[in-house]
């Protein structure tokens, strides 16, 4: 029976392959970018290996995992084929002697392991193969097991977003066996939705607890952490001129966003002071989605989304941006955008749509004026003004 597709991050079962690797599954734009920040290390490694039907794999009993290294700069886990063994009749674990080991090191250093069957943060319970994670014991080394830098090494690093309290050490390997029960027999190829599955368990691990997303919170923390971060919020996405498509009741349009999409972590650390105008816990954030391969200038124009990145914030009416589009915001001017509450609160499209008209309406003209006073600007945004344009 051919297992359903479901949505690696929100477990819809509307999902469709991702059109690189063919891996991973997203129902909606808004999901395929809350995983894109790590699928794109391995998206084209992938997708080299898979369009080439498996050609690469050493032998029969050659399976494909990945490999996280203790030590690298670059924070991109690896794919890697692992051969099988058979520890004993019709049982088999891959031989990772190489992988598991640590420089400076000759004798053998015990592993752990940590078998995953399901993702509550995803609405995935119940994986239809166990994954596999094995580590080693750092019991067993003193100062030559270090964090993982692929996890932990910084912003880029794969695990940067997680909650949890664990800093991982020393080299990772994550595989799949085949079939859902805890000790599976034999191995399968991994596949890029139990790669985000690896980084959610590894990131969401509280060292005296184990992790949130299986088999689930068991603490006040985790239970809060998974009450924030999973499932969705409404979100606003305006078109620019091409996406329209001809249809101008497509310029606002209402999108369901995944609570641990980036805006709502380091990418939303830009509030956006067009809005602040309106009301100071009034905030929200923007993101770009990728153009399409042909765009134009003129296709790319989205007045809406230059008017909401204008900087009228009161420290910066000395530093020459006020009343114009930072240089660092200029990437997120054109094309279309997507606009989050900073607060994980419902933004519905007629309010969206109200407070651009406000601002194109009474805000934009006075910032166009000659020598306008700002407290002119600062108070031209009101519930009142917004009001009248729902």
């Amino acid at each position: 029976m051919e297992q359903q597709l479901l949505c690696t991050i929100c477990g819809s079962s509307t999902a469709r392959y991702c059109g690189g690797c063919r891996s991973a599954a997203y129902c909606s734009a808004e999901c395929q970018q809350t995983d894109w920040g790590t699928h794109k290390y391995l998206c084209r490694a992938f997708s080299n290996i898979s369009n080439s039907s498996f050609a690469s794999r050493p032998s029969p009993n050659h399976f494909l995992g990945i490999y996280f290294p203790m030590i690298n700069s670059s924070c991109k886990p690896e794919l890697r084929w692992l051969h099988a063994k058979e520890i004993e009749s019709g049982y088999f674990d891959p031989d990772l002697d190489q992988l598991l080991s640590v420089p400076g090191q000759s004798r053998y250093i015990g592993r752990g392991v940590q078998i995953v069957r399901g993702n509550i943060l995803r609405s995935r319970p119940k994986f239809p193969d166990s994954l596999n994670i094995w580590y080693l014991d750092e019991q067993f080394v003193d100062d030559d097991l270090v964090v993982n830098e692929t996890l932990h090494g910084g912003p880029r690093a794969v695990c940067a977003d997680g909650w949890g309290d664990t800093f991982w050490k020393g080299p990772i390997v994550a595989f799949l066996k085949a079939g859902d029960s805890f000790d599976a027999p034999k191995m399968t190829d991994i596949n890029l939705t139990a790669y985000r599955d690896a980084i959610d368990y590894l990131g969401y691990f509280i060292e005296t607890v184990g992790s949130m997303i299986f088999p689930g919170p068991s603490s006040g923390l985790s239970k809060r952490v998974m009450d924030d971060r999973s499932g969705k919020v409404k979100g606003v996405r305006i078109n620019c001129i091409s996406d329209q498509a001809g249809d101008i009741s497509r310029q606002f349009v209402q999108v369901e966003v995944p609570k641990t999409h980036a805006l709502f972590g380091m990418q939303g650390d830009d509030p956006l002071e067009m809005v602040m105008l309106l009301d100071e816990d009034e905030s929200w954030s923007l993101g770009r989605y990728p153009s399409p391969k042909n765009a134009t200038l003129e296709g790319d124009y989205n007045p809406y989304a230059a008017m909401l990145l204008m900087d009228v914030s009161k420290g910066n009416l000395e530093n020459g941006t006020w009343g114009g589009i930072p240089e660092w915001r200029k990437s997120r001017a054109t094309g279309s955008v997507l606009v989050v509450d900073n607060h994980k609160e419902d933004l519905e499209v007629e309010w969206v749509r109200a407070v651009c008209m406000a601002i194109e309406n009474h805000v934009v003209p006075l910032i166009n004026r000659p020598a306008v006073e700002p407290e002119e600007v600062w108070n031209a945004l009101t519930e009142e003004v917004v009001e009248q344009y729902l």
